[in-house]
């Protein structure tokens, strides 16, 4: 007689909740946290938003790091940029791996087991994607990209001129164009691209999967064995047909990039691609592939949260956006800025920066894992736990940024010598990750945000829309919770501010045809 499915997976199950909660051999206490119940722990969802909640338990217990148990899985949360400092950045070669729990949806079933920034630490992936990277997107090598990215900021300038109201469109497309041309050397089409809507539906279906406490099976991961046809495994038919669509993300740019003989010399694809031997193993063509890949998923999400944030604020705070207009007049005059002014305004610096920190695009980072047993401050945090680095709790603590929920880009300032406050933390570190599972895009990222920023300002007035009376409407500032939090949708007027601006918006464009 053939035993039931249903009874092998709950044995499973059992024999998986065992194994896990067996009692770590510990010297020290964990870290404090919510209790939870026996045997399963704290299996209650954790309240929306859950940065915030995590931050509320962190002041709870006065604690920087916080700690629960749920199904047998071990996690913490680093709630301060003092313990992401010590732990994350100072202890990073045992606090950089993924967790086996908490990816399997995105990782093991939907197909981005590919992505070097879901891969084991150590893997040979990892380390041949590192390779990539730094030999790439360094801070120099990030430098040749800034004649596209110039070109990028003048087409968006454009497409604002022409249709205002679609400008978070407008932003997504433009981050898209300058990563795949620098990825890959294709150029886009000026609208309905191919390669960006394979690639934004790729970005789509991770942001679906890595939603936090959405899917059982990344809380209980031996529920990715249970065949499709039993009930409740739904999951199992959606990221099976997800799958094609994530392995198309990485394929479909990589196969042209690969037939072409004319790539050019500013794009990653042809420096990898040149040095790969005649005889390289699948493994070689394979972490190129994957590295390639993962340029655009990493990157243009949070690029073009943060630039839809640079609108909101520019929207909700008019005299802000006066005074940085006139920080642009002040060194470009009558043309618009590019990357030689880049170390003239600092203005700019600054706006950037307190976007990056006012609504950080992840407020909860992809989760760390330990790879041994560690200490912090009289506190033992087990391996294999899931790290959670709470970037938006970091970025609105008060005790590092006075008045943290006030949009207000002067705290990076110094007034008295027109510069940058040095004394001032530089969210930028903390917003593009930690140790060695930093953002290796971080500089092109900045880079594309400075100039498209300092275009935006120079050209156009970014005002609330007014109700019939002619009175100003403000937009509410409210945001998705999902693993990358993006405004809610809301209306700005974005006009030119003379003729003069619209015509250099023109030549801009013209003088690039």
């Amino acid at each position: 007689m053939e035993v039931p499915w249903i009874a092998l997976v709950l044995g499973a199950i059992v024999v998986w909740f065992v194994l896990h909660w067996a009692p770590h051999r510990r010297p020290l206490p964990y870290p404090p946290g919510p209790k939870g119940y026996p045997l399963v722990g704290y299996v209650k969802a954790v309240p929306d938003p859950i940065w915030k909640t995590y931050a509320d338990w962190g002041r709870e217990h006065a604690s920087d790091v916080i700690r629960y148990n749920a199904l047998g899985n071990d996690i913490v949360v680093v709630n301060t940029l003092k313990a992401a400092n010590e732990l994350l950045d100072k202890r990073s070669s045992i606090y950089s791996d993924r967790p086996a729990t908490g990816l399997v949806m995105v990782r093991d079933l939907a197909g981005y087991g590919w992505s070097p920034v879901l891969a084991p630490y150590n893997s040979r992936l990892w380390h041949g994607s590192r390779r990539i990277f730094q030999r790439t997107l360094n801070p120099q090598a990030s430098r040749q990209y800034r004649s596209l990215q110039l070109i990028a900021a003048h087409k968006l300038l454009r497409r604002l001129l022409e249709s205002p109201g679609g400008f978070r469109a407008h932003t997504r497309y433009m981050v898209g164009e300058v990563i795949i041309r620098a990825a890959y050397g294709i150029d886009v089409q000026d609208k309905d691209d191919p390669y960006i809507a394979v690639a934004e539906h790729g970005l789509w279906i991770a942001n679906e999967c890595m939603a936090p406490g959405r899917w059982l099976v990344d809380i209980v991961p031996i529920l990715k064995y249970v065949p499709e046809w039993v009930p409740g495994a739904g999951f199992k038919r959606q990221a099976r047909i997800w799958n094609k669509h994530v392995q198309a993300m990485a394929d479909v740019p990589f196969a042209l990039a690969k037939s072409r003989h004319d790539l050019p010399a500013d794009c990653a694809a042809k420096v990898v691609l040149e040095d790969l031997e005649s005889d390289a193993d699948d493994m070689e063509n394979f972490v190129i592939k994957a590295t390639l890949g993962t340029m655009y998923g990493a990157g243009s999400d949070t690029t073009t949260t943060i630039l839809d944030t640079f609108f909101l604020a520019m929207t909700l705070n008019p005299d802000i956006r006066k005074e940085a207009q006139m920080a642009v007049d002040r060194v470009c005059e009558d043309r618009l800025p590019d990357f030689s002014d880049y170390d003239d305004i600092p203005y700019v610096h600054a706006i950037v920066m307190e976007c990056l920190r006012w609504r950080p695009a992840l407020p909860l980072a992809v989760p760390h894992s330990t790879t041994q047993d560690d200490q912090y401050e009289g506190y033992f945090i087990p391996a294999k736990s899931i790290v959670f680095p709470n970037i938006k709790a970091m970025m609105l603590d008060p005790g590092t940024y006075p008045n943290p929920e006030q949009f207000r880009p002067a705290r990076f300032l110094n007034h008295a010598q027109d510069s940058l406050d040095l004394t001032v933390p530089d969210p930028t570190p903390v917003v593009f990750g930690f140790g060695r599972r930093a953002c290796p895009g971080r500089w092109i990222a900045y880079d594309s945000l400075w100039i498209a920023i300092a275009c935006a300002l120079a050209a156009f007035d970014i005002s609330p829309v007014e109700d019939e009376g002619g009175r100003p409407v403000f937009p509410d500032a409210k945001y998705t919770d999902g693993l990358i939090s993006y405004p809610d949708d809301f209306e700005c007027r974005i006009t030119p501010r003379s003729a003069q601006h619209r015509k250099l918006v023109t030549a801009a464009v013209d003088s690039e045809v």
